[in-house]
């Protein structure tokens, strides 16, 4: 194997390594395929490939990552095609606009910079895509037996280590929930009926979580 192919298994913008079978994409360039882990990188390879290929090897350290991490290789080893970090100046189609409530009335929310929230809502994602992550989560292609069950497990304030566990209409229930600016999310899951509902809204506040609520109930006692 050439060096040219050895570079092509690392995404030549962040360095991480990339699966070529589950790569979120490949570009051809110059006789050699490049392998990415997300979108916004094959984006920046393309727009200027001469100038990431030019670092030579540095970028197989993966210390030049531009933000891409754990949560990028999981987007991408699930095929969450419609997932990954979001960057200020990100051109995303059918983007969703954030809205608050003034006086009763829907305002849009004011814009915040993505690299504040960084992974406490820095990424953008859809519920077909959220539904791929929670299969994968529970199907044991994320973690461990043994971190799953630390994770889903109820401690202090029903809420695990990384989620909220507890009983509904005595079944054992998952859920999270996440907000930023303009946006409000709600997911819990059922294992033990695997009925998951999925709940993404572009207004700040809790109706989200209020929806989803209902919809549990709805399922669980028609």
């Amino acid at each position: 194997m050439n060096i040219a192919e050895k570079q092509s298994l690392h995404d030549p913008v962040c360095g991480m390594l990339v699966n070529e079978r589950s790569a979120a994409g490949h570009v051809s360039y110059e006789g050699t395929e490049y392998y990415f882990c997300c979108p916004r990188c094959q984006k920046q390879f393309e727009e200027n490939p001469s100038y990431y290929l030019s670092r030579g090897s540095a970028f197989v350290s993966g210390t030049d990552n531009h933000g891409c991490g754990p949560g990028v290789l999981i987007v991408a080893n699930q095929q969450m095609n419609d997932s990954g970090s979001d960057a200020d100046g990100l051109t995303l189609p059918k983007r969703a606009e954030g809205y608050r409530q003034r006086d009763g009335v829907s305002v849009k929310a004011r814009s915040e910079s993505m690299s504040i929230p960084w992974a406490a809502g820095g990424m953008y994602s859809t519920t077909h895509d959220l539904l791929k992550w929670l299969r994968g989560l529970f199907q044991g292609k994320l973690l461990s037996a043994a971190s799953l069950h630390a994770m889903t497990t109820p401690r202090k304030g029903a809420y695990g280590l990384g989620m909220g566990a507890g009983l509904k209409h005595g079944l054992r229930a998952i859920w999270h929930d996440g907000g930023i600016e303009g946006f409000n999310c709600y997911l819990p899951y059922l294992p033990d009926r695997k009925i998951a509902i999925i709940v993404l809204a572009n207004q700040d506040g809790d109706s989200a979580e209020k929806l989803a609520s209902e919809l549990v109930d709805l399922v669980l006692t028609k």
